[in-house]
């Protein structure tokens, strides 16, 4: 296992040759009454009048407990993952190992409430 140092995590660099993509969990999130738990995401390229765009995903975290990101800066491929979600990247073969498996019923599901806002 590598052991990254945190000290850039909130820094969204430019394009790097040869970069790894990496993965974040969030853990000890602040949760309000309702269950709900959110992150703010904002950037200074993208402005809003004289502002930065400030964009917040919230969720029920009853039902989507893992808070992950997914970190990609390479070259070529310069992408940011924000996800919510049921279980961990690694699938359910892990989940099933480790005792974690949800297992969703078919069809329409509106208990996975997932709300987007901007300041």
């Amino acid at each position: 296992m590598q052991i990254l140092s945190l000290n850039n995590l909130g820094i969204w660099q430019p394009p790097q040759a040869g970069y790894r993509e990496r993965v974040y969990y969030y853990e000890n999130l602040s949760i309000g009454s309702d269950g709900m738990a959110a992150s703010p995401c904002a950037t200074h390229i993208f402005q809003l009048a004289d502002r930065p765009l400030i964009v917040h995903l919230a969720w029920n975290t009853l039902n989507l407990p893992v808070f992950s990101e997914w970190k990609m800066p390479g070259e070529g491929t310069h992408v940011l993952g924000i996800d919510p979600a049921n279980c961990h990247v690694k699938g359910a073969p892990a989940e099933r190992a480790h005792g974690t498996l949800v297992m969703l019923a078919p069809g329409p599901n509106d208990g996975l409430p997932l709300k987007t806002y901007r300041e």
